[in-house]
This record gives C-alpha cells, sequence and structure tokens, in this order.
C-alpha cells in the first residue's frame, strides 16, 4: 500500500502521455467542504474557493469544488454529496489544468476520477465518472486542445452549455492575460460537439445579430 501511495503521489511523471494513465488511489471519506477566500486573486472582492475535503484519517487531499463570487455559488462539478455522508473518492494526481485555481505549474494536483455512493448496489453506476459525459452519457475522449487567451465572447448561456453540450470545446480559455502555456488536456465528447454544431445552424440569425 506505502508503494502504491508512492507510485500515485510522490513521483514525478515524465512522459506526458502517462497523464491519461497515471496511477490512482481510492478513499473512503466523509463529504466535508471548506470555504475559503480568494486571497491570491488580484483584485478580486466577495470572492471564495469552497475545497472538497477528502480524508480518511490518515490521508488527506483537496479539491476544489465550487466558487463563489458575489454571494452566487458555481459548482465545477455536475453532482452534489451530502456533508457528512460517506462517499468513495478515487483520485489521481496530475499537472494542474490551466483552469485551475494555482499559479505555479511545477507541481501536481489531486484531481477526482470517479466518486461512488459507498452503499450502492453493486450494478449502479457512479455518481460521477470524468470520463462520461453528464448529458449524453457516452465516453468521452481525452484531447490535447490549445489555449486561447484575451476577453471571450459566447452566444450561449450557462445553463444551455450545461444542459445542452457542457463538453463540446476543443480549447482551453486561458485568462485576460497571455500565458506561456499554449495547450492543455480535457476531456470532449462526440454527442456534445454534434449538438453544438446543430444548435449553431439553428441559432445563426441570433449569431449573426450579435456581431
Amino acid at each position: 500500500m506505502k508503494l502504491l501511495l508512492a507510485l500515485a503521489f510522490g513521483l514525478p511523471l515524465t512522459i506526458p502521455s502517462c497523464l491519461d494513465r497515471a496511477p490512482t488511489v481510492t478513499v473512503t471519506a466523509p463529504a466535508t467542504f471548506e470555504k475559503r477566500e480568494a486571497g491570491a486573486i488580484i483584485g478580486a472582492h466577495d470572492f471564495f474557493e469552497i475545497y472538497l475535503r477528502v480524508f480518511d484519517g490518515t490521508r488527506g487531499y483537496d479539491i476544489l469544488w465550487a466558487i463563489e463570487v458575489g454571494g452566487r455559488t458555481t459548482t465545477l462539478f455536475p453532482i452534489e454529496l451530502t456533508p457528512g455522508k460517506d462517499y468513495s473518492f478515487t483520485l489521481v494526481q496530475e499537472q494542474p489544468s490551466v483552469q485551475d485555481s494555482v499559479v505555479d505549474h511545477g507541481f501536481k494536483l489531486p484531481h477526482i476520477v470517479r466518486i461512488e455512493d459507498v452503499y450502492k448496489r453493486w450494478d449502479a453506476p457512479p455518481l460521477y465518472d470524468r470520463t462520461i459525459c453528464e448529458v449524453h452519457h457516452c465516453k468521452m475522449q481525452r484531447e490535447l486542445v490549445p489555449v486561447t487567451y484575451g476577453m471571450l465572447g459566447y452566444l450561449y448561456t450557462p445553463e444551455e452549455l450545461k444542459t445542452l453540450f457542457p463538453h463540446h470545446q476543443e480549447f482551453v480559455a486561458g485568462g485576460c492575460i497571455v500565458g506561456e502555456r499554449k495547450t492543455d488536456r480535457l476531456f470532449t465528447c462526440p454527442k456534445c460537439k454534434v449538438t453544438y454544431a446543430n444548435w449553431v445552424k439553428i441559432n445563426a440569425r441570433r449569431a449573426y445579430s450579435a456581431k
């Protein structure tokens, strides 16, 4: 067990393709959330980060779960967890994405691969699987995509993105300040891409009027 943990959370990954095959660790623990001021964000006002703390008495991992701006909370995961209830968390340690709340990319962060209800039926699907699209329930592909910097505008609403095509995007938004990172990895859903393409055709007039 100590060797497994060392491999999963101690040694660096020297081959980029190993990001998809990195060793994982599974921890059974109650869902605990901690709200923290996002002090590292320059000019942030009423800005908080909410972390999921996974701790089973010996091992502990913090995962950014949601952000709160001006009293409005945006969850980064498509499920809700009951505080204090036990879940089975499968995690992997990887290089942070551009979208992670970090400044230095020289270290690895724990990312959630899967969340399961400890008391589920043996044949019940997991509550969350990062490789499965939560809308179309199909297997997604992890792709190397470009990082796009600048002020980006979207014609769809956050609700349309969430309910229709949450994984259609083939780039990662890097923010207003141009950074060194040129590529990133994310999961894309083939059905989300088709749904988005059809949405664009239907909303062509809306898109044209927004120009």
